[in-house]
């Protein structure tokens, strides 16, 4: 009798020993990605004033007054990071092939330090980017493999979104394994 209560204490204690090291797991990635999410939110504020000041250099340089009209108008609304991101990157990527096509532009000292700013807000970004990429993997790991998910359930924690699709598309073939 005593063997089968210290037997039923032990498997006790184990399976709590498991809840509490898998729940620490969560809660340390569900940090890691929130500290990722305030430091791409405040960057990607940045790379919005940013993008904002080249656009009268531009437009005095082209003599077009409409360039970029959209994002000089822009608020973020009800945006979430990712939709800001992409919206953003758009804008970056229309710059840069403006930028490109008329190497006039370069010659503009105040805007070429602007744009070098920029260039240094989107390795951080990127730095950023990955290091949330990175984590919202390992959390999606956690909550779809055993026994992890089975604290999910009982802890409400869900999967996330990647910034890049490609991450998203290596998760998807990993899970498929």
């Amino acid at each position: 009798m005593f063997e089968i209560i210290l037997g039923c204490i032990v498997f006790v204690a184990l399976i709590t020993l498991i809840i509490i090291i898998y729940h620490n797991k969560y809660k340390s990635v569900i940090v890691k990605i929130e500290e990722a999410e305030n430091n791409i939110g405040i960057l990607l504020d940045k790379k919005l004033d940013l993008l904002k000041k080249c656009i009268a250099p531009i437009r005095r340089s082209l003599k077009d007054k409409t360039y970029m009209e959209d994002l000089e108008e822009f608020s973020k609304r009800e945006m979430t990071s990712l939709e800001l991101h992409n919206y953003l990157r758009k804008n970056y990527n229309k710059l840069f092939k403006t930028l490109d096509e008329n190497e006039k532009l370069y010659k503009r000292k105040a805007l070429v330090s602007v744009i070098d700013e920029l260039n240094e807000n989107e390795i951080s970004l990127s730095a950023s980017i990955k290091f949330y990429n990175d984590n919202v993997s390992i959390n999606n790991k956690l909550v779809s493999t055993f026994p992890s998910n089975i604290i999910r359930i009982f802890f409400g924690y869900k999967s996330k979104d990647f910034y890049d699709n490609e991450k998203r598309e290596v998760f998807e073939i990993l899970k498929d394994k």
